[in-house]
């Protein structure tokens, strides 16, 4: 088991997917009792993924030599941009709505633009960022 926890694989593709799982089981824990709205919520971790990528790299950005301070800092500004992307996404575009355009109650995702996109994109961005930091460092 210690050599798998300690591979190169498990840090680049086995930490986001364990953060999406930890952000899926907080998000369940953290329903009210009583609270309606469909369990397919629980798994919209797009955003909470791409804070703790954020973090990773903030992280680094206190570790880093100079010569690669520029290269973590472009990550953190872009993950940032991507962060409030999906930030906007989550509040305006990821909800079922009504043919009125006011979003069913409870609330409901769209599987694809509010659950399965989101956090594919934040997957596929926290990957990128693990892989250029331990692959091609």
């Amino acid at each position: 088991m210690e050599k798998v926890l300690s591979s190169s694989a498990f840090h680049i593709v086995g930490v986001p997917l364990v953060f999406v799982l930890i952000g899926v089981f907080a998000n369940r824990l953290g329903r009210h009792d009583g609270d309606t709205s469909p369990t397919e919520n629980d798994w919209a971790v797009g955003t909470t993924t791409l804070l703790t990528a954020l973090g990773v790299i903030a992280a680094d950005l206190s570790a880093v030599n100079t010569a690669k301070l520029l290269a973590v800092g472009g990550w953190f500004i872009g993950v940032l941009f991507a962060l409030f992307i999906s930030i906007d996404n989550d509040r305006f575009r990821s909800w079922k709505r009504d043919a009125t355009g006011t979003p069913l109650s409870p609330g409901q995702k769209h599987i694809l633009r509010g659950v399965i996109l989101p956090n594919f994109f934040s997957c596929v961005i926290f990957i990128a960022y693990q892989y250029s930091k331990l692959v091609r460092p």
